[in-house]
């Protein structure tokens, strides 16, 4: 089972548009006697052929790639019509265009102040932060950010060598180089690097003890101290922690390790024939399935929970509890103090969210759970009928809109107001939406 990925590349989030969304808070969870208010914000127009919509994790930044013609004139030919791309972030072209932007390395750091893409120029490809472009290479992956912001990394590659670029900054050089992580604070590096035929991890610069035939999905626990990957030799899998190889199994599911928020638990998918199981700390968490997905730990890290197939079904496991079978599960969400927890599942040709165990209303089309701050309050985006109104509700109440939403998911600024970002023909918009009693 190969877990190696030679370049990492971020794929493009599906751009859903429609005739409207609902907002929705499960009955009964928060207040009930709420009044929604809604202001409208505008972010700018989308000009030109625009694509790859990018909005930033605080919901108020969007960037995209315009496409338009461009007049090239050629002393033997005559003038001719070529496509030329550029980037556009907040309404504002970047300064230079190229005959190529590559969709899925756009990108926002996690603080929403920086904007990263790859971009093509002739036949050499460079990373550019902010406007500002890295020198040249014959290719670069995806931009990856450390998690304050402060620090952005990718792979390049040139005249037959492969490294890792930090900061504009070239590493050391290999036949070949997989994903990459970077600790929460920005200070350590784990990369897989492949030479001679091996593969094997890079931390902090140094490698990590060990050649294997395969590795990847490498983790920080939060606080930076702990590093986890998969690692792949002689036909078995297994987890390496802190350089320490664990128990052999068939296989692990890739992109399934995880570290709790306190780092005190770890928790991966591995395989054994063609079943599938969890592994909490080292033991494997009862029932066994055809596919897995990742884990999410709630916020105080005591609690566990996954999606988890069975024949054609789904269903999401909560501290080791198997749930009800849907025809899907996914979006798992936990609130912030640890005691609730969410997702959306399908049945019918219907999703709906259930919340603490309990189904909530079916629609035509349903998006991430989003619980508030203080826990009191759930929201989710769906979408009531093919072609019906889309509604926001919170807490029972409810206001029609008429907009699209070219990114479903809402962001909660504190207890009472949560935002979103929505559209009405070429105009990207922000809605804010206040909860009062």
């Amino acid at each position: 089972m190969a877990i190696v990925d030679i370049l990492t590349i971020f794929r493009s989030p599906r751009l859903r548009l429609g005739v409207g969304l609902a907002c929705c808070v499960a009955a009964g969870f928060g207040q009930t006697d709420s009044t929604l208010s809604l202001t409208e914000f505008n972010l700018g127009s989308l000009e030109g052929k625009g694509r790859a919509l990018r909005i930033s994790p605080d919901g108020k930044r969007y960037g995209y790639i315009s496409e338009a013609l461009q007049v090239r004139v050629d002393r033997v030919t005559g003038a001719d019509l070529m496509a030329k791309q550029r980037v556009v972030v907040d309404g504002k072209l970047a300064t230079e265009s190229f005959d190529s932007v590559m969709d899925s390395t756009l990108l926002f750091s996690p603080d929403s102040k920086h904007f990263a893409y790859a971009a093509k120029a002739g036949d050499r490809w460079q990373l550019v932060v902010d406007d500002k472009a890295d020198p040249a290479y014959d290719g670069v992956g995806a931009p990856v950010f450390s998690r304050d912001s402060q620090h952005v990394i990718y792979s390049a590659r040139q005249g037959g060598r492969n490294f890792i670029v930090v900061d504009g900054k070239p590493q050391q050089n290999f036949d070949g180089i997989g994903e990459t992580a970077v600790s929460s604070d920005g200070k350590r590096l784990a990369y897989i690097a492949m030479q001679g035929g091996k593969g094997f991890v890079v931390i902090d610069g140094k490698a990590d003890e060990g050649s294997y035939d395969g590795a990847g999905s490498i983790v920080f626990s939060e606080d930076g101290k702990h590093v986890a990957y998969a690692a792949v030799l002689g036909g078995k899998s297994f987890i390496v922690a802190d350089g320490t190889p664990l128990q052999k199994n068939d296989g692990i599911v890739k992109d399934s390790l995880r570290y709790s928020p306190d780092g005190r638990s770890f928790a991966y998918a591995a395989s054994s024939g063609r079943a599938q199981m969890m592994i909490l700390d080292g033991n494997p968490i009862p029932g066994e399935f055809d596919a897995i997905a990742r884990p999410i730990f709630s916020p105080d890290g005591k609690r566990l929970a996954y999606a988890a197939k069975r024949g054609p079904k789904w269903l999401v496991v909560v501290d080791g509890k198997q749930g009800p079978l849907f025809d899907g599960a996914t979006a798992i969400a936990f609130s912030q103090d640890s005691q609730h927890i969410a997702y959306l599942a399908s049945t019918g040709g219907t999703q709906s969210i259930v919340l603490d165990g309990q189904q909530g209303v079916p629609y035509y089309a349903a998006f991430y759970p989003a619980f508030g701050p203080d826990s009191q309050h759930m929201a989710y985006l769906a979408h009531a009928s093919k072609t019906g109104k889309w509604l926001i509700v919170v807490d029972g109440k409810t206001t029609e809109v008429d907009y699209v939403f070219p990114d479903p998911k809402l962001v909660w600024d504190d207890p009472v107001h949560l935002h979103m970002i929505a559209g009405r023909n070429t105009t990207l918009l922000r809605l804010d939406v206040t909860v009062s009693k």
